[in-house]
């Protein structure tokens, strides 16, 4: 009777675990204050020693916290458009949930004039196909980001797109990664100046092959004439200490290689990392350049630009218009 009881326990609690060594783990739903209606797409930003992972629910207001090595003190925020911030303390508060609350945000109509048939102005700039003809592997300790370019064109970045496409299986379809975003060095046709401040490190919990990135909250104004965006496979040993991964590359046997217009079966290996997909730019896309970047000195530390029949990393930017 006993295992029995432990079971229905379990099934009704929600799914949640703390580990002082592994990884923090938390599945429940956002809702408004009455907690019937869902908050969807709520921002939740977990703070833990230094580092910050970036969360978001979905249309449906399901959210998803996984990240590893959590402590003690360890809190996220959690805001939405019309909603007040709710802050709470990962293992104290949020582990005895199945539902985070927010409280709506009262604002004085003196104060706020509101206009509801005003649309927001936003467009998106990069590579805007729709399906990855391929994928890019890379290396660990890498940077991969594509140089966005464009004129005339004023406003706010809301949001980074990244197709996470996993060629090899799905162990690091969910791992974390840097996010990057740089002004463009004119001069050098380079990535410039960093223009994120927190060293943001998010994780995609979806199935799904594409995952947004909000920003908004960082106000970043898009540079004058091109952006480079992007993000930073973190070194091997990250992922491989926390369990993420146990090896460094990955090899298929007996794989059906075309090569030079000529097909024969052989071994194929490929490193273990985060596969972002790579598309032909469609023809609404602005002009972009994908480029790369060993962190690691030995092998190099410069950023290349590559070429790949496939085309250029899928990633794109939401942008606010202003102008």
């Amino acid at each position: 009777m006993k295992p029995l009881i432990l079971y229905i326990f379990l099934f009704l609690h929600p799914l949640a675990i703390f580990s002082q060594s592994q990884h923090f783990f938390w599945e429940g739903f956002i809702r408004g204050q009455n907690g019937i209606e869902t908050v969807p797409n709520a921002h939740i930003r977990v703070f833990s020693d230094g580092r910050l992972f970036l969360f978001a629910a979905d249309d449906k207001g399901k959210a998803t916290i996984r990240y590893y090595r959590p402590t003690e003190t360890d809190t996220i925020l959690v805001t939405s458009v019309g909603y007040k911030p709710s802050k709470l303390s990962c293992n104290k508060e949020l582990l005895s949930l199945n539902e985070i609350k927010l409280e709506l945000d009262v604002y004085s109509l003196n104060e706020v004039l509101v206009n509801p048939s005003k649309k927001r102005k936003t467009l998106k700039l990069g590579n805007t196909a729709t399906f990855s003809g391929g994928s890019f592997s890379g290396t660990f300790n890498m940077q991969r980001g594509l140089l966005i370019k464009y004129d005339a064109i004023q406003g706010k970045i809301l949001k980074i797109r990244y197709y996470i496409k996993s060629s090899l299986g799905e162990e690091m379809r969910y791992c974390p990664f840097r996010v990057m975003i740089f002004d463009m060095d004119t001069i050098n046709n380079l990535p410039g100046n960093n223009l994120l401040d927190d060293y943001l490190i998010v994780s995609s919990s979806s199935k799904k092959n594409w995952f947004e990135v909000d920003v908004s909250q960082y106000n970043i104004e898009l540079p004058p004439k091109g952006v480079f965006v992007g993000m930073e496979i973190l070194p091997f040993e990250y992922y491989f200490s926390k369990d993420m991964i146990t090896s460094e590359r990955h090899t298929i046997k007996g794989a059906v290689i075309r090569s030079n217009g000529e097909t024969k079966k052989g071994d194929l290996s490929f490193f273990n990392s985060i596969n972002i997909g790579m598309a032909k730019n469609s023809k609404k896309s602005e002009s972009c350049e994908s480029w790369t970047r060993h962190l690691n000195v030995i092998i190099g530390g410069e950023w290349k630009q590559i070429t790949y029949s496939k085309g250029n990393f899928l990633i794109n930017i939401e942008v606010e218009k202003t102008d």
